[in-house]
């Protein structure tokens, strides 16, 4: 294939002519770790404040805290050695799911010897875009781990000897700081879920107690026992030893499969003849489990049957709904009997089992608003998953928070003067009269806790997560994309961009029509950043 003038072809592909092709050890220091001896427990692990870095601490992101921290006396007495901020890791063992995992440090740190660190001369390597490469090329690992004599791993040459472009330090910069933006915003869901989450807790705890009211309701509550309220139904297990019991036929639940508010998919099925020999559940039915992991509630997505540790509400004279909400706060211990593990309870003990209920309408109306509390919720955490590094959200929100927290209020003023932060015109004086405007800055002196500051960069253009797309002739919401840049990543100098993460064709049909630039994936889109708005060319 004939190069386009101005590239060439090299070891991780075709590259620009001013970008060179090295191996990692050609421009870092590599090397891993050590476990201090666990017989000292005490002396090297207890109260230990130096991070301790294993293989499931990394996050394929940056890493601000550990399951384990050393002591002082590990770092004198041991083989461990300390790290500093911004070396790279890379896991070398541990299983396909975890070679090739990585993390970047932003503190000193030590780790242990299933490890490599990767220490960049930061005259010629940015730690950032390294991180990211490595996180993109996570595939090439594992095919140097399956050619391994013994179980799959990783050496310490293998991460010394692996190519990498290596463009002028200032567009590696540039791209690992457009990257991470990038993956910020669509981490900024799991912020958006913590807050929602809250929300919902809050608004259980005052409307499922009546401390606050909805409007148009009034009157004492009543406190009911289930048993006044419901037939409280137990299911069985069929017999392991009979064959003609267990194959393809009817859902039959355990506790395992109470994951969801409402479940219609089991691990195992029984078959019509165990069905003939056992009380079917109705779809739309509340059910609970009652042993071992007490109070799991779900709702029957269909006719199905549960095994004897899950007990079915029937002919329920309150909301099922409410009731859900209800039960879900309920402190079962209060009725059980203590066994080996816990405490467990039985038919008898569930019928006593007290519930606060309001009038039939105002139980509708709190398990409508508390449902579509957890409508939002689920749509939330669904856009979340499809994003393939969100596990790594909070330690994003938590370094936000960290930067946030340091940060001098000579600084934000600084960012003022020099254009970096603006202020928007609802903060004015017509809105902060005097006196408040001397509270704040007498908090501030302080230190009191200031909930949050409102600041953009001016530099670049921020999406919009969850942006509503109305119709520009009638208003009329039609559409709600991931994430969007109406206007363009660069402000009218680009097409406005949409990521939509697993939508149907209708949805994509509107962006498009309306001329959006569609990405269906998260890498799709990094690569168009880095190539069209960078003006970057992508490895390989």
């Amino acid at each position: 294939m004939e190069l386009k003038p101005g590239y060439k072809q090299t070891e991780v592909g075709v590259i620009p002519e001013g970008w060179d092709c090295v191996h990692i050890g050609d421009v870092a220091e590599t090397s891993s770790g050590a476990t201090p001896p666990r017989a000292k427990q005490q002396e090297y692990f207890d109260r230990g404040t130096t991070l301790w870095v294993k293989t499931l601490d990394l996050n394929n992101s940056s890493i601000l805290e550990t399951d384990e921290c050393v002591t002082p006396s590990a770092l004198q007495q041991t083989s461990l050695r300390l790290y500093p901020s911004g070396s790279v890791l890379v896991a070398m063992y541990g299983g396909f799911n975890q070679i090739g995992r990585t993390g970047m440090l932003t503190k000193d740190a030590t780790i242990n010897q299933a490890l490599t660190a990767i220490r960049p001369d930061q005259s010629r390597l940015s730690s950032r875009l390294l991180l990211n490469y490595l996180n993109f090329r996570v595939e090439y690992w594992k095919s140097v781990a399956s050619s391994s004599r013994k179980d799959p791993n990783i050496t310490g040459r293998d991460v010394r000897e692996f190519p990498i472009p290596l463009p002028p330090l200032r567009e590696q910069e540039a791209a690992g700081e457009a990257l991470q933006d990038i993956e910020d915003q669509i981490l900024m869901f799991g912020e958006l879920i913590d807050k929602k989450t809250k929300i919902k807790q809050a608004a259980m705890q005052e409307l499922l107690t009546g401390k606050r009211r909805l409007p148009g309701f009034e009157g004492e509550w009543e406190v009911k026992r289930l048993g006044e309220i419901c037939e409280i139904g137990m299911g069985r297990t069929p017999s392991r030893l009979d064959e003609r019991m267990w194959g393809s036929g009817h859902p039959w639940l355990s506790i395992a499969d109470l994951q969801k508010k409402v479940v219609s998919e089991s691990k195992e099925q029984i078959t019509e003849i165990a069905a003939a020999l056992m009380s079917i559940v109705r779809k739309g039915t509340l059910l609970m489990s009652f042993k071992l992991s007490i109070g799991r509630l779900c709702f029957a997505g269909c006719d199905l049957f549960t095994n004897e540790a899950i007990c079915s509400f029937n002919r329920l004279t309150a909301n099922p709904d409410y009731l859900y909400y209800a039960l879900g706060r309920t402190d079962f211990s209060l009725y059980g009997k203590q066994a080996v593990k816990g405490y467990t309870l039985n038919k008898e003990s569930l019928n006593l089992v007290e519930v606060e209920l309001p009038s039939q309408d105002e139980q509708t109306a709190i398990a409508t608003v508390l449902s579509d509390m957890d409508s939002e919720l689920l749509d939330l955490e669904a856009r979340c998953e499809k994003c393939p590094r969100a596990q790594a959200g909070d330690d994003a929100r938590a370094a936000y928070r960290q930067d946030a927290a340091e940060m001098k209020i000579s600084t934000i003023l600084d960012h003022i003067d020099n254009g970096h932060i603006a202020l928007p015109e609802f903060q004015r004086g017509y809105v902060w009269n005097r006196d408040q405007l001397r509270g704040l800055f007498d908090s501030l002196y302080k230190r009191h806790l200031v909930d949050g500051l409102l600041v953009w960069a001016t530099e670049s253009q921020p999406g919009t997560l969850a942006y509503d797309f109305a119709d520009p002739d009638t208003g009329e919401q039609r559409a709600v994309f991931d994430l969007a840049w109406p206007n363009g990543i660069q402000e009218e100098l680009s097409q406005p961009v949409a990521v939509l993460l697993n939508e149907g064709e209708e949805t994509l049909g509107i962006a498009s029509a309306a001329g959006y630039r569609c990405f269906t994936t998260p890498a799709a889109f990094k690569t168009y950043v880095v190539r069209e708005i960078l003006s970057v060319p992508m490895p390989g």
